[in-house]
């Protein structure tokens, strides 16, 4: 599947919005930084094919994030993702996300994006988290990285409704 190009200052500002919206305002300070130029990124579903052009910092010399986005519905762990070890060779920095996103994990995805130039993300789940973890030390070892996890006992993403909260 092509990727959603979405290129100008105006489509970037929707996205924000409709991000906002939806009460999904953890990936905005992403798409703010790549709104005033600082970077570019793309996000890959499990089965997609994210364009090798993309990769290519000669082409386009701006920071890059790639996301590899595996923990909706259907979490596939690295299996689900057939560029998995490409990106991870390309990365210069990796962060494993296994927790509920926050706004300020993506100010700090922003920021390391800019610092190492080709940063990879995968955001995944509890249960794909140490596959994810194997793989990455089995290919790029060296690459510095970072993992966000929950606390432990606890799981991601969490179905049920904390003790004491309402949901509306």
């Amino acid at each position: 599947m092509d990727p959603i190009n979405i290129k100008t200052r105006a489509q970037m500002a929707e996205m924000v919005m409709r991000l906002e919206q939806a009460g999904a305002s953890r990936h905005v300070p992403l798409v703010r930084a790549a709104m005033a130029g600082a970077l570019r990124f793309a996000f890959v579903s499990p089965g997609d094919i994210l364009p090798l052009r993309l990769l290519d910092m000669e082409q386009d010399r701006r920071p890059f994030a790639v996301i590899l986005a595996d923990d909706g519905a259907v979490s596939t762990g690295s299996d689900g993702f057939p560029q998995a070890r490409r990106l991870l060779r390309w990365a210069a920095s990796i962060l494993i996300h296994a927790a509920g996103g926050e706004p300020w994990h993506y100010e700090a995805v922003a920021r390391a994006t800019v610092l190492a130039r080709r940063f990879l993300l995968m955001e995944t789940n509890t249960a794909h988290q140490t596959a994810w973890h194997t793989l990455r030390m089995a290919v790029a070892l060296r690459t510095p990285g970072s993992l966000i996890e929950v606390r432990p006992g606890d799981v991601h993403p969490r179905l049920t409704v904390p003790a004491g909260e309402t949901v509306q």
